[in-house]
């Protein structure tokens, strides 16, 4: 078989992929009212202790920022995160996590543990970080193009 037909059917696996484990996280996700992109927003902002300001959190999400200012909205009625000013500049608003939060975080880890163990099975973790350099080289070979 030609060479680029593999690849192609490689970059189609893992655009499938993409699409059922987002589609089946979305579905676990809303038990406890999350989409996946806002479940993304309080996930970079958990990796970021001191908080980031709306313009790096965008930044990180690769979205703009209208599209952040509407997430961080929602989820600061919900009571998960707050804004506040940014050191050093009082015109950008630092957005961090609170405790309920932090809480929410952790029922989510517990979900998406839920849902890796039901895809994952009897694959093994060398099987799976097999397949994960092999798609990080690919793209990282069509980035440099």
């Amino acid at each position: 078989m030609v060479r680029y037909i593999n690849v192609a059917r490689v970059a189609d696996e893992a655009t499938l992929l993409g699409r059922r484990w987002r589609s089946q996280f979305d579905a676990r996700l809303r038990t406890v009212g999350l989409s996946h992109a806002r479940w993304r927003v309080l996930s970079v902002l958990s990796e970021a202790r001191a908080g980031l300001t709306q313009r790096e959190l965008a930044d990180r999400l690769g979205v703009g920022g209208p599209t952040v200012v509407r997430h961080v909205e929602h989820l600061q009625l919900r009571g998960l995160i707050q804004r506040g000013p940014a050191t050093g500049d009082g015109r950008s608003k630092c957005v961090r996590l609170t405790r309920a939060g932090e809480g929410l975080i952790k029922q989510i880890d517990a979900i998406a543990e839920g849902l890796s163990a039901d895809v994952v099975g009897d694959m093994t973790d060398e099987a799976l970080e097999s397949c994960r350099r092999a798609l990080k080289t690919l793209s990282a070979r069509l980035e440099r193009r």
